[in-house]
């Protein structure tokens, strides 16, 4: 099958939920690039399916069957947020297709870490970036990534343009939840279903781990429950969707005193549009929640940072982050206070860093992504050898 015939391009989150970069990338080219011939990749059973499929009809394939198995053979380029068989099958692309499509990683979130090794499973042949330092860490001598940075290209997050809309909105001067998202568990194990999405955990092996016992001991505590009816706000605790099923279920009597949401639970850029300050460890998220200036403290111990820093990545929390860091609950506690003084507004300071870090002005993200990828298109290079500056 010719280049020719094959003129798709397939975009794809994860196939069991959409509401990340590549939907908001997606809906960039339905709106604005007509010319272009693109299909966006779901499950039936995932929670947009009716929504995506009202709004854009047949542009929105199911996932497995006959029409996504002839868009798939048809497309130019595959592009996602995610890294999974799933989505690009590898095994199936080397053993029976003598060619096969481009594929373009958008990236789900902001890589502080240098995830290389996982990167260097798939068949990457453009890396659309974040910021400066993101690149950096891929481009550092000590990445293990074998795709050349030589095709990396920092354009932003597509999802970030949607935050620009919540920021610019009337509302977003109304933020009421103080909101708290850690990311998983390290030393937890999980296990995937057969649609990618995180099966439960076991609850007495998660209550077990000190990062149950840190997170619970700081939501649990009377002192934020006191300073949350002082100030008028509420407390959210937005579970990673590994862990949302058992903490919803099981584990719900431990965070009784919060709102639990999810992402699961509708647009999470819009529960930030309502948020006064975040709370996390090492989550992406902090990144969407400081381009809309909510001011972000992290929540990191001396064992967090120990077992972050053998992931090597130039990001560093201290030189580069958004926000203060505390090491316990009752620094935590007192950093809240601290915001709360400057009527939980980011301070001056932080937004310089803001502003220095994020590259292109907002709603273009979007544009710059799909523009980069057509460029590439144009090009007959893949995982080349060499490094260059983007």
């Amino acid at each position: 099958m010719g280049l020719t015939h094959r003129k798709y391009w397939i975009l794809c989150d994860r196939v069991d939920f959409a509401n990340d970069n590549a939907e908001h990338l997606f809906r960039y080219l339905h709106n604005q690039r007509r010319d272009l011939a693109c299909r966006y990749v779901l499950s039936k059973k995932a929670p947009q399916w009716l929504i995506m499929r009202q709004e854009f009809g047949s542009k929105v394939v199911p996932f497995g069957g006959v029409r996504w198995l002839y868009f798939y053979l048809r497309s130019r380029v595959v592009i996602s947020s995610h890294l999974s068989d799933l989505i690009y099958p590898r095994r199936v692309v080397s053993k029976f297709m003598p060619w096969r499509s481009r594929f373009v990683f958008l990236g789900h979130g902001v890589h502080t870490r240098d995830f290389s090794r996982w990167f260097n499973k798939y068949p990457i042949d453009l890396l659309l970036l974040s910021v400066q330092t993101e690149w950096e860490t891929f481009s550092a001598r000590t990445s293990a990534i074998r795709r050349s940075t030589s095709l990396a290209r920092i354009t932003g997050l597509p999802r970030w343009d949607r935050l620009s809309d919540l920021r610019r909105s009337s509302s977003f001067e109304t933020g009421q939840v103080i909101l708290f998202a850690p990311t998983w568990p390290q030393g937890v194990g999980v296990k995937f279903s057969k649609l990618g999405r995180h099966k439960p955990l076991d609850i007495k092996k998660l209550v077990a781990s000190s990062w149950f016992k840190k997170w619970s001991r700081l939501l649990r505590s009377t002192e934020l429950a006191n300073f949350a009816a002082s100030s008028g706000k509420e407390i959210a605790f937005l579970a990673h969707p590994a862990l949302f099923d058992l903490l919803s279920s099981d584990g719900k009597k431990y965070f009784e005193s919060c709102m639990l949401v999810s992402f699961f639970d509708g647009d999470v850029r819009q529960i930030l549009g309502n948020t006064s300050v975040i709370v996390t460890d090492y989550s992406s998220l902090a990144w969407d929640a400081a381009y809309m200036e909510v001011p972000v403290i992290y929540f990191q111990d001396e064992a967090d940072e120990r077992t972050f820093s053998l992931l090597g990545g130039a990001f560093q929390h201290r030189k580069h982050g958004f926000g203060p860091i505390a090491a316990t609950a009752e620094e935590v506690l007192e950093r809240l206070i601290e915001a709360q003084r400057r009527d939980f507004k980011m301070s001056p300071e932080m937004i310089n860093t803001v502003r220095s870090t994020f590259k292109y002005p907002a709603r273009l993200h979007s544009e710059t992504a799909a523009n980069e990828i057509e460029k590439f298109l144009r090009t007959k290079k893949s995982a080349l050898s060499g490094c260059k500056r983007p």
